[in-house]
């Protein structure tokens, strides 16, 4: 909040000048938290994927890692370590 206040003094004080772009914001409970993503931006259409790109990472991220969905491989290790070690899967380069 304090943020957009600050924003909105800033762009009083330039000046004049016509600004068109204004805040998007959305909110979406992944891996049992609050996850909440705020832009600025000139584009709807853009800001609107770009939020979705980012709740989708999160989602991608809560698949694999969370320790609350039987089926997330974070899950799985856990599960299997006792009786047999970990394998690795093919995913994305680094993980």
């Amino acid at each position: 909040m304090m943020r957009r206040f600050l924003l909105a003094v800033t762009l009083f004080l330039a000046g004049n000048t016509a600004v068109r772009a204004e805040w998007f914001a959305r909110e979406e409970a992944i891996m049992g938290t609050r996850i909440a993503v705020e832009l600025w931006h000139e584009d709807s259409v853009a800001a609107s994927a770009a939020i979705d790109a980012v709740m989708a990472e999160m989602r991608r991220i809560d698949a694999l890692m969370s320790v609350y969905r039987p089926e997330s491989r974070l899950s799985e290790v856990n599960r299997d370590a006792a009786s047999r070690p970990g394998r690795k899967r093919p995913g994305p380069p680094g993980a």
